[in-house]
């Protein structure tokens, strides 16, 4: 498995503007699933305007969210 506790995802998403969530691996069930859990973003250019950067921030989690398993392949 090349996904490990504590590895970062990223997904994009978004039709007339580009949405990106971020997501920490929090652990591996086996050969072909992990569980994840969506983390904090945090803007680090741009804030304001109509273009942000935004990185993640790694064991801060949306308080809504909660641990889910995804199949990985």
């Amino acid at each position: 498995m090349k996904y490990k506790a504590g590895d970062m995802l990223k997904m994009s998403w978004g039709y007339d503007q580009t949405n990106v969530d971020f997501f920490e691996v929090t652990r591996v069930i086996g050969k072909a699933m992990i569980e994840i859990r969506k983390v904090v973003s945090k803007v680090v250019r741009g804030a304001g305007s109509p273009a942000e950067y935004v990185v993640p921030v790694p064991g801060e989690y949306e308080t809504w969210d909660s641990d889910f398993a995804k199949r990985v392949c």
